[in-house]
């Protein structure tokens, strides 16, 4: 939920995997990841600057 709505709605997996929303990224991206490797990973996958659209407009 963000602003008290429902922006993504699936399957868990997909949602960890392939978020739509920006709120979504930036609620995985905030995720600590002990393994260094990993967090590298997950990083490389959300890209360079963070979650898409981070800085971005504000959806409402």
């Amino acid at each position: 939920m963000y602003r008290g709505k429902v922006v993504e709605v699936g399957p868990t997996e997909q949602i960890f995997t392939d978020p739509q929303h920006e709120y979504t990224r930036a609620l995985l991206s905030a995720i600590p990841i002990a393994d260094p490797r990993r967090a590298r990973a997950w990083q490389t996958r959300l890209g360079p600057s963070g979650p898409r659209g981070q800085q971005g407009r504000q959806e409402d």
